[in-house]
């Protein structure tokens, strides 16, 4: 029945038009359009913050929407880093370890190598590709980029960001684009101006800085810096040495001996000793070299039922240890350590006379690994049940009793004086 009315429907329609038509007009002008006609982005992004609480959406999810719908207006130079804030290298760098130490420190995954001028830039250095490379052999920085290439990505000043969002994400040309601008007197070869990545734009949809344990500014534009950063590892102190080496090592081998007893070796586990007392006992002359043709008892690092005083560690080469009556044989590499026994006796004598300086009041360390040690030297004495050596050309740490003492005492005056700056 209701659809035999249309025809009385466009009657009143017709007949009340002259007057509808311009109220209608006039209601426009001094009220604005319909935020329910959706017919622009703008229309789309007051309708959301206007019916953002009706539908309970998030404030962060109001913004990602928004962000969403500006991402074909915002062009690259709106975001990008500009050159002069970049972290770059130049392509005639030698790569030793105070260079691969600053790159490391920096944070950054992919680094932009110039040649001659900032502005043009001729590859990217990929920090995983360090991995491969020993900072002893000081490889320039060419032969790297030639041996591993890397195309560079560039956008010309104007590209949107949902175009570049869309080439990001194929993954073929990476995660990071430069910028170039073309220059009135040379259009035939554009400078780099800036770099953009897959991050900043991904900032700019969620409208929020994204901040990792590595990033020095909040924002790259305005150099904000971050009140709160977790701070790289600086490899830098690790080339410090105190006093003469006779035996030359690299600072890396030096790290990983660090690393190693400080995390598996039960004397120097950081409840004893303190990682930063560790550290300087490992810059002094604790490194021994035994050569291919050095004699018989100069490559004889234990000897079965001689007294021992000291600790080792190999960290290059192979050694042959005897064992038992039956003279039992076997190899060990790098990384296998003897004479534990040594440093865990001082090590109970010293908390031995702790917990005799302190009676029977306070907190006690339960360092003792013997209750049948006794406080007299004799019981600090070392007899191994075997014979250690080595097996043509070796490198080692030594450690005796001494400077392992040295240690315990500087941990705690330490810990009683809050730390060592």
């Amino acid at each position: 029945m209701g659809a035999k009315t249309i025809y009385l429907s466009r009657l009143a329609m017709i007949l009340t038009f002259p007057l509808s038509y311009p109220l209608g007009k006039l209601l426009d002008w001094i009220l604005g359009e319909e935020v329910g006609s959706i017919k622009t982005r703008e229309n789309l992004k007051a309708f959301v913050e206007a019916t953002s609480q009706q539908v309970a959406l998030k404030k962060d999810e109001v913004k990602i929407i928004s962000g969403a719908l500006e991402l074909s207006r915002k062009r690259v130079e709106h975001i990008m880093t500009v050159l002069a804030d970049c972290y770059m290298l130049d392509i005639n760098t030698t790569l030793n370890f105070d260079v691969i130490a600053e790159i490391v420190r920096t944070g950054y995954s992919r680094v932009p190598v110039y040649e001659h001028k900032r502005s043009n830039v001729v590859s990217v250095l990929f920090t995983k590709d360090l991995a491969v490379i020993d900072p002893d052999d000081n490889i320039p920085l060419r032969n790297v980029i030639s041996f591993i290439p890397q195309e560079i990505y560039s956008v010309p000043v104007g590209t949107t960001l949902d175009v570049l969002l869309k080439n990001f994400k194929t993954g073929i040309k990476g995660h990071m684009a430069f910028v170039q601008q073309t220059d009135e007197y040379n259009k035939s070869k554009p400078r780099t101006v800036g770099l953009v990545t897959l991050e900043d734009v991904i900032e700019e949809i969620i409208q929020a800085e994204i901040n990792d344990e590595s990033d020095m500014y909040e924002d790259n534009r305005s150099a904000r810096k971050r009140t709160h950063r977790k701070l790289m590892q600086d490899f830098m102190k690790y080339t410090e040495t105190y006093g003469n080496r006779q035996v030359r090592v690299s600072p890396q081998l030096i790290l990983v001996a660090y690393q190693y007893l400080s995390t598996s070796v039960l004397p120097f586990l950081p409840q004893h000793i303190s990682p930063a007392v560790l550290w300087r006992m490992l810059q002094y002359d604790v490194y021994r070299h035994v050569k291919t043709n050095d004699e018989q008892e100069a490559r004889i690092l234990y000897t079965e039922g001689k007294r021992a005083d000291y600790f080792i560690v190999i960290l290059e080469g192979r050694v042959t240890v005897r064992v038992g009556v039956e003279k039992l044989e076997y190899e060990s590499g790098p990384f296998t350590c003897f004479g534990t026994q040594a440093l865990l006796l001082r090590l109970n004598r010293e908390g031995s006379l702790t917990n005799a300086a302190a009676g029977t009041s306070g907190t006690r360390e339960n360092t003792k690994l013997d209750s049948r040690v006794s406080l007299t030297d004799s019981n600090t004495v070392f007899y191994p049940d075997y014979t250690i050596t080595a097996k043509g050309e070796i490198y080692y740490l030594i450690i005796n009793q001494d400077l392992y003492g040295a240690g315990l005492h500087a941990t705690k005056i330490e810990r009683s004086h809050g730390g060592i700056k």
